[in-house]
């Protein structure tokens, strides 16, 4: 806390200096002009989800697959899954991605699941057939980037090539304004 004689004292601006000073105080102690605790930076920022390997996207593909075509159940043979967050819950384990576990316990869920996965003994291999579920996986991972070929190229991109031609009004232009623009 600031000492009360720093504050300026008496006279016809003390209400001016003491509205700074205790500005001064509140952002000293981490807090606004309201008195709230002020957060900082780590704070603002939301939760990040963790990032997925490839195996482990490929499973939660593939339950979500299940999931969708009302195949998958709670621990293989009992009822039916019928809520969207309680399938994201039995991906996320059988994955091995889930922050309710250790990292041992994921490691070895995810082992269990891919050796399960290879044999074919998943509700979509066993109802649709092994290529099925091997199409699903390969799916979850597919680059959203390969789909638009080598020729397509992403907003970002075009926006990049206009600025480095210094195309005039490129902010303000759409993807296939650019495009165009730059095919001129």
């Amino acid at each position: 806390m600031l000492d009360p004689g720093i504050t300026g004292g008496g006279g016809a601006g003390s209400d001016a200096s003491t509205q700074v000073n205790s500005a001064a105080v509140a952002a000293i102690q981490g807090r606004n002009q309201a008195g709230a605790k002020a957060l900082t930076v780590k704070e603002k920022r939301s939760p990040s989800m963790a990032q997925q390997s490839r195996p482990q996207k490929e499973t939660v593909g593939r339950v979500m697959h299940e999931f969708k075509h009302g195949e998958l159940r709670i621990r293989g043979s009992g009822p039916k899954v019928k809520s969207r967050k309680q399938a994201i819950a039995v991906a996320l384990h059988e994955a091995g991605a889930t922050r309710q576990e250790s990292r041992a316990k994921n490691k070895e869920a995810l082992r269990r699941t891919k050796a399960k996965e290879r044999r074919g003994q998943t509700a979509e291999a066993e109802k649709e057939g092994k290529r099925a579920q091997d199409r699903t996986m390969r799916r979850a991972t597919a680059r959203k980037g390969a789909a638009r070929g080598a020729a397509g190229r992403t907003k970002q991109q075009l926006y990049a090539e206009a600025k480095r031609r210094n195309l005039q009004g490129r902010s303000t232009m759409s993807k296939a304004q650019l495009e165009r623009a730059l095919h001129h």
